[in-house]
């Protein structure tokens, strides 16, 4: 965001997108500085940068003063800018707040419903947590994984059909979308189906020691230290 919210805050945004982004992120006295009636900088950039009135006239109508919390502020602001996005996707196991204002809702395979590796990076847990596929998942959901991997497949099939495999991003940057799929699967060693083969390297890499997968993923409990 440009002017007093970038000068004040040191952080930019250039579209609606980076916006929302920010506005889940900001400090609290910055949303309540910026979102202040006889400032609106919100509404303001809006205005500048989208040239969207309409949407600059909501943000300005949201009473900073009527809100009891500064967390309740935000949750205006973010309401009032979701339902513009042009594509909202949400990827969860659940419903979310989140969810209600999605263009579409991709559902996801719980903790038990697949194979996967969790890695707190913290001291105060240096724990790597095991998970063992116990059932199949319900309905439609896949793992991450394997959203993410068909995603990138089809975004990348798109951009040849249309003749697009470039673009700029944000920061003027060359960004290809012809290597999605290559570069999520690390150049083709892991497929979509693959989740377990992921977990076991990942597993192998953060203990930094020579480790026994088949022993390990069928110890219980399904916890180790990194």
């Amino acid at each position: 965001m440009t002017s007093v919210l970038q000068e004040l805050t040191g952080l930019r945004a250039c579209n609606l997108t980076q916006l929302l982004r920010l506005m889940r992120s900001l400090p609290d006295d910055a949303i309540e500085f910026h979102a202040h009636p006889l400032r609106n900088d919100f509404a303001h950039w809006v205005r500048r940068a989208l040239g969207d009135e309409r949407l600059a006239a909501l943000l300005a109508g949201v009473d900073a003063e009527q809100c009891a919390t500064i967390q309740a502020l935000r949750n205006q602001l973010i309401q009032t800018l979701l339902p513009k996005l042009r594509l909202l996707v949400t990827i969860d196991w659940r419903m979310s707040s989140t969810g209600l204002y999605s263009d579409y809702i991709l559902p996801v395979a719980s903790w038990y419903e697949r194979d996967a590796l969790w890695l707190m990076g913290m001291p105060v847990a240096p724990w790597a947590h095991l998970n063992r596929k116990a059932t199949e998942p319900m309905g439609e959901a896949r793992s991450e994984w394997e959203l993410f991997v068909l995603l990138a497949r089809k975004i990348e099939e798109r951009a040849r059909e249309r003749g697009t495999v470039t673009y700029r991003d944000a920061a003027g940057k060359e960004r290809r979308l012809d290597q999605l799929e290559d570069r999520i699967t690390f150049g083709g060693l892991y497929n979509e189906e693959d989740e377990e083969g992921l977990a076991r390297d990942a597993y192998l890499n953060a203990l930094n020691k020579l480790a026994y997968w088949k022993s390990r993923k069928d110890d219980t409990p399904k916890i180790h230290y990194i």
